[in-house]
């Protein structure tokens, strides 16, 4: 299955080109980023019709950001989990959470002030009425196998097919990021778990984040033992209202 980076220099979006002809987007990106994404599916000669199914690997605006738009253009079955329903519906980032380094501590201080947090946190509400649960995979016919995991948030959606894994950000390869862990996290400690699952599953070589350059799976066990020993920063006060800001 041909893999296309039709993404910006801020988020990887996958194009997966299926064997009927049809396309499978995995994510999409900030909900400015539209027509930056009509761009690229235009340079490489991809139709936004012929996209029928959009796979969302969590509820961040820098992933959902768009979705409300183009399923506006094109009626694609979106898989995604159910448990990110609730984010989803609310159209907000959960900011509850901690960060990996000092430098994004400081940025993500900046990104979610008052001034900044409709563009950075934000996006059109979705109804997820008629999306479908990844338990269902009606991309099991081309080989695709969906494994649920948590860590970056509560409810992180990866795909293997083949031996390529696309993780969203539950490993992030961006310059900006520490020995692949993502930016922010919501509990550490079921992350450490994921990777452990990630790193058991033998056949996966090649892992396509969410930001960043795809890298050799056989980089994570390295990386996972300096997690293991390496703190994180609250980036706020937990909230009772895990909806809000």
């Amino acid at each position: 299955m041909k893999i296309n980076n039709v993404g910006s220099k801020l988020v990887n979006r996958y194009l997966l080109e299926l064997p009927d002809g049809g396309y499978c987007l995995i994510d999409t990106g900030y909900k400015w980023e539209y027509e930056a994404f009509s761009s690229a599916m235009q340079k490489i000669g991809a139709e936004i019709s012929k996209i029928r199914f959009v796979v969302l690997t969590h509820a961040h605006a820098d992933h959902a950001g768009f979705l409300k738009e183009l399923l506006s253009v094109v009626p694609a079955t979106v898989i995604y989990h159910p448990d990110q329903a609730p984010r989803l519906h609310a159209g907000k980032n959960d900011c509850n959470v901690y960060v990996s380094t000092f430098p994004i501590l400081l940025t993500s201080k900046v990104a979610t002030v008052s001034e900044f947090v409709d563009k950075t946190q934000c996006y059109p509400s979705l109804d997820t009425t008629n999306f479908v649960p990844y338990t269902e995979n009606p991309l099991a016919d081309y080989g695709v196998e969906f494994f649920p995991l948590v860590g970056h948030t509560a409810a992180d959606l990866c795909l293997k097919v083949g031996s390529d894994f696309f993780c969203g950000d539950v490993f992030n390869n961006a310059f900006y990021a520490s020995h692949r862990f993502p930016t922010w996290i919501e509990d550490k400690f079921a992350l450490i778990r994921s990777w452990e699952q990630v790193v058991s599953i033998k056949d996966i070589v090649t892992v396509y984040p969410g930001h960043g350059k795809p890298f050799p799976a056989s980089k994570i066990a390295k990386d996972l033992a300096y997690w293991k020993d390496k703190g994180v920063f609250p980036l706020q006060k937990k909230k009772k209202n895990q909806l809000s800001f």
